[in-house]
């Protein structure tokens, strides 16, 4: 039996990441994935993560706490990357606008993996990115999220990895 490289495979090459940040996210969230990033790199003593900070046009997200949270580019500057990850907060419907579902859509197939924090698999799910799979979200909003993504099918787990 071979075993099938995964993104958990450890690799010599760093793992890179575009991390997606939409307005009303919070900053809470977007330190809970770049600081470990940070904390493994030099644990590592090596660069094993790169990432860069996308946004919907490119500029500088407004966060919860009101600081804009600057961005290195917008979402084409995610091509290349291994892994997405899409940080969305409150009023995800409102900031999740179509050319950003389109291009989500559209780019989502380039990366390893798709991963969506806080309401991050609210805006994957809007985008098709979840039909057929297993996905979760808060456990407040696990009834309204399978209601309005019947296609998807929602597990009461903290986190799942599905594809």
């Amino acid at each position: 039996m071979t075993e099938t490289a995964t993104i958990f495979s450890p690799e010599p090459a760093a793992l890179t990441l575009a991390v997606l940040v939409l307005p009303q996210a919070s900053i809470l969230e977007v330190a809970s994935v770049l600081d470990p990033l940070r904390a493994d790199n030099r644990h590592l003593g090596r660069r094993g993560f790169l990432w860069r900070v996308v946004s919907h046009d490119g500029g500088a997200v407004p966060l919860t706490c009101g600081i804009g949270l600057p961005a290195d580019g917008d979402l084409r500057l995610a091509a290349g990357a291994d892994v997405l990850v899409v940080i969305a907060g409150y009023r995800q419907a409102e900031v999740a606008t179509r050319p950003l579902i389109a291009g989500l859509r559209r780019m989502a197939g380039r990366f390893r993996a798709v991963i969506g924090i806080d309401a991050g698999p609210w805006v994957m799910a809007r985008a098709g990115l979840l039909d057929g799979r297993r996905a979760t979200v808060h456990w407040e909003d696990l009834e309204d999220f399978a209601a309005a993504h019947p296609a998807v099918e929602v597990l009461p787990d903290r986190f799942v990895i599905d594809g």
